[in-house]
C-alpha cells in the first residue's frame, strides 16, 4: 500500500509550497481510489459477479501484496471465478503477516480440495479450528472436513510424479571418499527424505584426482499410494537422477536409481512406515588407478520408522534400518550394515512455512568377505540440522548443516596402502531459496559445500557445489 502521509506535531508545520500540495493530492487521491476498488469489489461479490471482481482487483495484485485486507479480497474472487492457484497465492500472503487469519485459513482449504489436494486441505481445517472461531464457522469446517473424507473414501488410490532439470558446478567432481564412505552410513539410506527438504546431494565417486566441471542434471519420480482402510496405506515409488559432467569429466558422469515400497499407518500426526528400499548407482566410466569401473554399486534394506504424536508442533521421530551392499566388480567392499536413527522436527514456528529439524544417525557396517588387506568395517555417526522459513511472497529460505564422524573398524579399511586406522569429520552445509511458481511448478538455487578432515591425508577434500532446479509436480487421483 502507498505510504499515508504522517501528521506533524505543531511545532513543525508543514510549510505551504506548490510540490508538497501535489504530493498529498495524489496520495490522497490513491488512498480513495484503493478502497474505492475494494468496496466496488464487495459489491460485485455480493451481486454473485466473482469474475468481475477478480479482473478488477488483478492489476493491483503484484503492488499491494503486504495489504492483507486487499490481499484476501482478491484471493476470494479468484476462488469464486475458479483461479485457484491465484487464490492460493493470495491467501498464503494473508497468513505469511497473520497466521490466524481464519477466513485465509478457511479459503485457502476449499481452493486445496478443489484441486484435490486433500490432505493439505484437511491440515488447513485442522489449523483452522485451533483459532478462536464462532461456531457457525466451526460448522463449516467440519462440514468440510467430511466432505473431504467422504471424497477420499471413494478416490483411494492416488499417484504423484514429478520432473525436474537441473544445472550447476561442480569444484570438486570426485572427491576422495566413495558414496558407500561418505553417504551411506548417515545419510543415504535417509537421502530421499533430505531430497524432500532440498538438501540434494550427488554422492563423491571415490577418486582423489581434484577436477571441476559445470553439469546438468534430469530427475524424475513417480510415487502410487492405495487407502485400503481409512488410516493405513499401501505406497510404491521409483526416483531416478541422472548427472552428466562437461569439461572433460564425462568419466564420472552417473545414474541413481532408487525404488521403495511398504505399508504406512497413519492417524492425526502419529504415523508408523514399514518399507523395503533399492537404491542402485551407476558411474560411467573407469577409476584412474583400476580399468574397471568400481563405483558401481547397489543397496537394499528395510526400514522401519516410528512419528508419535507429542503436540501439533513437535513431531519426533525414530527409526531402524537394515542394509546390504553388494559390489560387484570389488566384493571385498560390500558391508551389512545396522542403523539408528532420531529427529524432532518443530513445525509451525511463527507460520506454516517456518520449521527446524534436528536428527541423529548411527550406523555400523560390518565387512561380508573382508581381505587381509582390505576390511572396510566402520562406525559412523550423523548429526544435521535443517532449518526453513519464509521469505518475501511465496518464497522459502533453508539451511542444512551437518557432521558426520567415521571410524573404521580395522586397518586397510580403505585399500592395502593404509596400515592405520581411519578417522574421519566431514562437514557439509546447503543453504538456498525455492520460489513456489502456482501450485505445480517451483524453482530452487541452492549452494552446498563439504570438507572432510582424516588422519589419512588421501582422503582429505573439499567440495562446493552450486545449481538451480526447475520442477513440475504432478497429481492423479483415480477412482476405486
Amino acid at each position: 500500500m502507498l505510504p499515508r502521509a504522517t501528521p506533524q506535531p505543531p511545532s513543525r508545520a508543514w510549510p505551504f509550497t506548490p510540490l508538497r500540495v501535489v504530493v498529498f493530492v495524489a496520495l490522497s487521491y490513491f488512498q480513495v481510489a484503493d478502497a474505492q476498488d475494494l468496496t466496488a469489489a464487495r459489491d460485485l461479490l455480493r451481486s454473485n459477479q466473482a469474475q468481475a471482481a477478480y479482473d478488477q482487483l488483478r492489476p493491483q495484485a503484484e503492488d499491494l501484496v503486504d495489504d492483507v485486507e486487499f490481499s484476501f479480497l482478491y484471493g476470494y474472487s479468484a476462488l469464486l471465478s475458479q483461479h485457484y492457484q491465484d487464490a492460493l497465492v493470495a491467501f498464503d500472503r494473508v497468513l505469511s503477516i497473520n497466521p490466524s487469519h481464519a477466513g485465509a485459513r478457511i479459503q485457502s482449504a476449499r481452493a486445496l480440495y478443489t484441486l484435490g489436494a486433500y490432505d493439505l486441505a484437511k491440515t488447513e481445517c485442522k489449523r483452522a479450528l485451533e483459532l478462536d472461531l464462532t461456531e457457525s464457522l466451526k460448522g463449516n469446517i467440519l462440514q468440510l472436513l467430511e466432505q473431504i473424507d467422504a471424497t477420499q473414501a471413494k478416490q483411494k488410490q492416488f499417484t504423484s510424479g514429478y520432473l525436474e532439470y537441473q544445472i550447476g558446478h561442480d569444484s570438486n567432481v570426485s572427491s576422495a571418499i566413495n558414496s558407500i564412505d561418505a553417504y551411506q552410513s548417515a545419510l543415504l539410506n535417509t537421502y530421499p527424505i533430505f531430497r524432500d527438504l532440498g538438501m540434494e546431494a550427488a554422492p563423491p565417486t571415490g577418486n582423489s584426482v581434484l577436477q571441476s566441471a559445470p553439469f546438468f542434471g534430469l530427475n524424475a519420480g513417480l510415487q502410487w499410494a492405495f487407502r485400503y482402510q481409512p488410516d493405513q496405506s499401501f505406497y510404491a515409488s521409483a526416483d531416478a537422477q541422472r548427472r552428466n559432467y562437461y569439461a572433460g569429466a564425462q568419466a564420472f558422469d552417473a545414474t541413481s536409481l532408487s525404488l521403495s515400497g511398504g505399508s504406512v499407518w497413519e492417524q492425526a500426526d502419529t504415523s508408523l512406515r514399514l518399507s523395503a528400499n533399492l537404491i542402485q548407482f551407476f558411474q560411467e566410466g573407469e577409476s584412474t588407478t583400476d580399468p574397471k569401473t568400481t563405483n558401481n554399486k547397489q543397496s537394499w534394506g528395510l526400514l522401519a520408522e516410528f512419528r508419535p504424536t507429542l503436540s501439533g508442533t513437535i513431531l519426533p521421530a525414530i527409526s531402524a534400518t537394515y542394509s546390504k551392499t553388494e559390489v560387484p566388480n570389488f566384493r571385498a567392499q560390500e558391508t551389512e550394515q545396522q542403523q539408528l536413527g532420531a529427529s524432532v522436527l518443530w513445525k509451525n514456528l511463527n507460520n506454516d512455512r517456518q520449521l527446524l529439524m534436528v536428527s541423529y544417525q548411527y550406523a555400523k557396517d560390518l565387512a561380508v568377505a573382508p581381505l587381509d588387506t582390505y576390511n572396510p568395517s566402520k562406525v559412523t555417526q550423523g548429526y544435521r540440522v535443517f532449518g526453513q522459513t519464509n521469505g518475501p511472497q511465496r518464497i522459502d529460505l533453508f539451511f542444512g548443516l551437518g557432521w558426520t564422524l567415521r571410524d573404521d573398524s580395522a586397518s586397510y579399511g580403505r585399500g592395502q596402502q593404509n596400515v592405520e586406522f581411519g578417522k574421519d569429520s566431514l562437514i557439509d552445509w546447503a543453504m538456498g531459496a525455492q520460489a513456489r511458481l502456482g501450485t505445480d511448478w517451483s524453482i530452487k538455487g541452492q549452494l552446498m559445500g563439504s570438507q572432510n578432515n582424516s588422519n589419512i591425508p588421501l582422503f582429505e577434500f573439499q567440495r562446493r557445489e552450486i545449481s538451480v532446479f526447475l520442477r513440475r509436480e504432478f497429481r492423479w487421483w483415480l477412482p476405486s
